[in-house]
Order: C-alpha cells, then sequence, then structure tokens
C-alpha cells in the first residue's frame, strides 16, 4: 500500500508546476485579429476617398506628436511628410482640393500581427487621381502601424486607429 501512496504523491508533485497560481498574471483581452487591422486600413482610405474628416479624426490616433507620422505622396506624387496627429489629418484632408478627386484601389492588404495591442498592416494600392479629363494613376505601397483600443465610439466598429502611415511609389 505505502508505494502506492508514494507514486500518487510524487505524481501530485509533479503536477505542481502545471497549476494555475495567483502569482501568474491574467491574459490580455484579445485585440480583434488582422481582420480588425484590415477594417480599420479600408475605412482610412475610404474616408479620405470622401473627405470625411470625422472619420478620420476617428482612425487616426491621439497621442504625442512624436509618436505620430505620415510619410506618403502629395497630389503631384511629391514626397509629403507629416508629424503629429494635425498635419497627420491635414495631409488626409489635402488630398482633396478644388477640382480633383482621389480615390483608392486596393489590391492587397497583409496583416498577420498578433499583438493584442499594436499591429501592423502592408497595403497595395493605386492612388487615382482626377483633375477634370486627366486621371493620373499612381501605383503605392504602404506600411501602416495601428494601435488598438477597447473603447470605441458609439456607432462604430474599427477597434485599431493608424498611428503610423508610410507609402511610396510600387512597381507592380
Amino acid at each position: 500500500m505505502k508505494p502506492i501512496l508514494a507514486t500518487f504523491a510524487l505524481a501530485a508533485l509533479g503536477s505542481l508546476p502545471f497549476l494555475p497560481t495567483s502569482a501568474v498574471a491574467p491574459a490580455a483581452v484579445a485585440a480583434p485579429g488582422p481582420g480588425g487591422v484590415i477594417e480599420a486600413v479600408k475605412a482610412f482610405l475610404a474616408a479620405v476617398d470622401k473627405g470625411d474628416e470625422t472619420a478620420l479624426q476617428e482612425l487616426v490616433a491621439p497621442g504625442p506628436d512624436d509618436r505620430i507620422s505620415l510619410y506618403d505622396l502629395d497630389l503631384q506624387a511629391t514626397p509629403a511628410r507629416a508629424r503629429g496627429r494635425t498635419a497627420f489629418l491635414a495631409h488626409a484632408a489635402a488630398l482633396r482640393g478644388k477640382g480633383v478627386s482621389v480615390r483608392h484601389e486596393i489590391a492587397d492588404i497583409q496583416a498577420d500581427c498578433p499583438a493584442a495591442e499594436v499591429s501592423y498592416a502592408t497595403v497595395d494600392f493605386d492612388r487615382v487621381v482626377s483633375r477634370g479629363d486627366d486621371v493620373k494613376r499612381v501605383p503605392m505601397r504602404a506600411t501602416v502601424l495601428v494601435r488598438y483600443r477597447t473603447k470605441v465610439p458609439e456607432g462604430s466598429k474599427i477597434h485599431f486607429q493608424l498611428f503610423h502611415w508610410h507609402a511610396s511609389p510600387a512597381s507592380r
């Protein structure tokens, strides 16, 4: 009988490392995965296309100016840089001017970052700029960094906000 008790005792002691303890921190609430990131990128480009400043305000993260950045092309396809949320939003608004319309045609979006708070995506798209009959198509590729937020405004389903956008011409 004693060998059986000894076996149970050793088995119980051997399983101690697998038992939950109060020292283990609870897991963070998981963010919606890559699908949430992709939806945020699509919503951002759609807001730029429509000139929807309210949506842009919601989709660009608040934060210190040194943590919000944008590298992009302006309407003349020359490099543009913005540091800080206000400058980021101003650039997005400037992509629509008098007699100018812009639309973004997404070719591909890849997002596969499992982090709960910060994630990324790459997006291949064409920026189509129209001035009357003159239409210019610029193939581009962007890397986007987004931050997860647990509280979203009423009516919104977008949990991620952009804090870095880096787009440049691409060859496809």
